[in-house]
């Protein structure tokens, strides 16, 4: 039979597998992030008075809506013509066919999409627009039942340089989040012009504007505690130039302003987009003591089983 102090044992380890599963880490500097499983991603600051930052800016793809030349979400999606692409052999199967016409016109199951993860990478170029080095992690995943696919490439600068992205010019700092997203194998409704992106923002606060997109600078949203997140106003399609957004976009959602909304037009075989959180080393404004849930849970369970082994 199990003794008190062998049951604690367990507990303890069972509570650091639970919290090391779905979630992989990364640091650069006083930077922190945190990738879940199904792709939202946690961005810290330790703080210059030694605290760990009591309001991380979290970011989480949330929803994706095809959308018609007018502008309009689509209400029905008709059948693509194109059937000769990879991956359209549901065409052939009626059940699948409905559920693959519903997530194309709106994918909105990302709380249980998996991302697969490859290896972090050390020392790494950025990817557009920088010559400064990075760690990187990519993951991605195969959305639904097969309307597209996705790869997240975030980078975590190892030093300060300045990034430029056809005259979009962006200073970054070590340590600060950019992350690369990447469109692919696109499956489109045959009325759809385009497709809004739904992004999820949470910090301390909720995105509050600090000024629009120009052509030389991305929107830049304040998040509370001296971090912003910045959204870029081009993106590159189809491995061309890098374009402009559609005028009025990215813009926080009028119906959710915990949500930013990115548009980009349909393309053939990738779409590219690349956003920024930032966030102030030198911030004091942290109004906790730094514990996560995580470090108390861990702490609790350590100090009881150290007595109890005692």
């Amino acid at each position: 039979m199990l003794t008190a102090r062998w049951v604690l044992a367990i507990l303890l380890a069972a509570v650091m597998v639970a919290l090391a599963a779905g979630a992989r880490e990364m640091s650069m500097g006083k930077s922190k992030v945190k990738i879940g499983d199904s792709g939202e991603m946690e961005f810290k600051r330790t703080m210059a008075n030694g605290s760990v930052d009591a309001h991380p800016v979290k970011i989480k793809m949330d929803e994706l809506v095809q959308v018609d030349a007018n502008g309009n979400a689509l209400t029905d999606c008709q059948e693509p013509t194109d059937t000769t692409k990879p991956g359209m052999s549901w065409m052939n199967n009626p059940a699948k066919k409905a559920a693959m016409k519903g997530e194309m016109k709106a994918f909105r199951d990302f709380n249980n999409q998996q991302f697969a993860f490859e290896s972090k990478l050390t020392d790494q170029a950025m990817k557009h627009g920088g010559s400064m080095k990075a760690e990187k992690q990519k993951f991605s995943a195969s959305l639904g039942d097969g309307i597209g696919k996705m790869t997240i490439d975030l980078a975590l600068p190892e030093e300060d340089g300045d990034i430029d992205i056809a005259g979009e010019k962006q200073r970054l700092k070590k340590g600060d989040m950019k992350f690369n997203i990447e469109m692919s194998e696109w499956n489109w409704c045959d009325n759809a012009a385009f497709l809004d992106v739904y992004m999820k923002v949470q910090g301390k606060n909720k995105p509050k504007k600090r000024f629009d997109r120009s052509s030389t600078l991305p929107a830049s949203y304040d998040m509370g505690d001296n971090k912003t997140v910045s959204f870029s106003g081009k993106f590159q399609k189809d491995a061309g130039d890098w374009t402009d957004m559609a005028a009025g976009y990215p813009k926080v959602d009028p119906n959710d302003d915990s949500r930013v909304i990115v548009r980009f037009p349909r393309f053939t075989d990738t779409l590219i987009y690349d956003p920024t959180v930032s966030g102030d080393e030198d911030d004091d404004s942290s109004d906790a003591s730094g514990l996560s849930v995580s470090a108390i849970l861990i702490t609790m369970a350590t100090a009881a089983t150290y007595v109890m082994l005692k």
